[in-house]
């Protein structure tokens, strides 16, 4: 699999997992979190519509990063681990990522000042998902050199 495979693994499985963590601690938070004048939040359509979202999103991250990395792995058994099958590896390890901040940061919206104190579970996700993202490996240019070689145009030199 080499280096770049073993470090989209990590970095697909922190993703996910802190995701699912941020996602845990939201519910058990909804149950009793109420505005004032309101309802509980696990009784607001509007924080049902997104959880269900964001669960879907979660789920389909975890998908993605599951399959390319079994691609990987399969490939690196047989002795014929290519830059395409490291590179959509990458890609999908960067789309975690991504993915979890976008799913943690709803999490953290929703657990309203609660997020924001010291201590909270679902800020600690946040912010380590927010350094996640930013990683070299997982960042914007990711995107860009899968693109390059999805579009033929030339590999990611990182990943030859």
């Amino acid at each position: 699999m080499g280096l770049a495979g073993l470090t989209c693994i990590g970095h697909a499985a922190f993703a996910c997992g802190v995701a699912r963590r941020a996602l845990d601690e939201l519910v058990e938070l909804a149950t009793s979190k109420r505005r004032i004048g309101r309802s509980t939040l696990i009784d607001d359509p509007v924080f049902q519509y997104r959880y269900a979202q964001a669960e879907a999103q979660l789920a389909a991250a975890r998908a993605l990063a599951t399959s390319a990395l079994d691609d990987l792995e399969a490939a690196a058994v047989a002795g014929a681990a290519t830059t395409e099958a490291r590179t959509m590896a990458r890609l999908a390890a960067t789309y975690a990522a991504e993915t979890a901040l976008e799913v943690a940061g709803a999490a953290f919206r929703f657990s309203g000042s609660l997020g924001l104190r010291n201590g909270s579970a679902i800020g600690r996700c946040y912010r380590d998902l927010s350094a996640g993202e930013q990683h070299v490996f997982t960042d914007h240019n990711s995107y860009r050199d899968a693109g390059r070689l999805l579009l033929g145009v030339g590999p990611d030199h990182l990943l030859r």
